[in-house]
């Protein structure tokens, strides 16, 4: 079993305070991230989400995230996506 010491939690509104209270009362050391650097030390990144994907997607993008987290998956990080967050990570959505 992987061991996971620094998790991020992605911050680009909806629910992000509760994940971040649901992780850390878990145990996990915790901080939420917005910029594409702050993922570089990420040993999970958590992406939740509510509201409307292509939304979601246009402030990624405009954060510069969209690529970053692409960049972040492809070596070999971890990631888990919660509700619209999870969607967001497939290649399309309807």
């Amino acid at each position: 079993m992987t061991s996971v010491n620094q998790v991020g939690v992605l911050s680009h509104g909806g629910n992000v305070g509760s994940v971040v209270k649901w992780l850390r009362a878990g145990g996990l050391e915790t901080s939420t991230v917005s910029t594409p650097r702050e993922l570089e030390a990420l040993d999970l990144l958590v992406v939740p989400g509510s509201g409307n994907a292509g939304a979601l997607m246009r402030r990624l993008a405009n954060a510069h995230l969209d690529q970053a987290i692409d960049l972040y998956f492809r070596a070999g990080g971890k990631i888990l996506g919660i509700c619209l967050g999870a969607q967001i990570l497939f290649e399309r959505t309807e």
